[in-house]
């Protein structure tokens, strides 16, 4: 399955960095960008970095709880489903 998920996020337009911080967070669940960076052996800022890009593509959230931020990677249905609807 994270072939296929990694071939879609590559034709989406993710770099390898982003694509493996994507199904880092796909597969731990939420997650922090320390716990991110230890788990990808990628440095703090580029996981940081990353995560802006993935935000913005729409395929994670982040959520805050008492000044903590954490990441959810969103399922690929849903960003599938949103790319379909911006074709149409």
């Amino acid at each position: 399955m994270n072939t296929i998920i990694t071939s879609f996020l590559q034709n989406y337009g993710l770099n390898s960095t982003d694509t493996k911080i994507y199904l880092d967070i796909y597969t731990y669940g939420r997650s922090y960008a320390s716990s991110i960076s230890l788990r990808t052996k990628i440095d703090r800022t580029t996981v940081y970095s990353s995560l802006k890009r993935l935000i913005q593509k729409g395929i994670v959230v982040q959520t805050k709880s008492k000044d903590i931020r954490s990441y959810i990677a969103l399922t690929p249905n849903v960003f599938i489903d949103k790319l379909d609807n911006e074709i149409d």
